[in-house]
């Protein structure tokens, strides 16, 4: 989904660079995740046997509430032209 959103908004000539950007951050947060769900059930084994879905249902709500704010900020944004060029290029048409 994130992919689909940053590839509206990057230029063409630049998708590449940022999905290849998108995948290692994807990537790290994958063996950051994995590394903190170990952490998190070891630490709350002792406390309580669900305790950890519980700290892993917290935390899947916490990014619901992100994308909902981008949605609400996303549709609150005035739409942009679509036009690319900034006013510093010169343009010269060959003939």
């Amino acid at each position: 989904m994130i992919r689909s959103l940053m590839s509206s908004l990057t230029p063409a000539d630049k998708q590449g660079a940022v999905f290849g950007s998108i995948g290692a951050v994807e990537t790290f947060c994958s063996l950051i995740g994995a590394l903190s769900n170990n952490v998190i059930y070891l630490g709350t084994i002792k406390i309580m046997n669900g305790l950890v879905f519980l700290i892993m249902g917290a935390i899947t709500c916490i990014g619901v509430v992100f994308i909902l704010a981008y949605m609400y900020v996303a549709r609150t944004r005035p739409p942009d032209d679509g036009d690319e060029r900034t006013t510093k290029e010169v343009i010269i048409d060959a003939p």
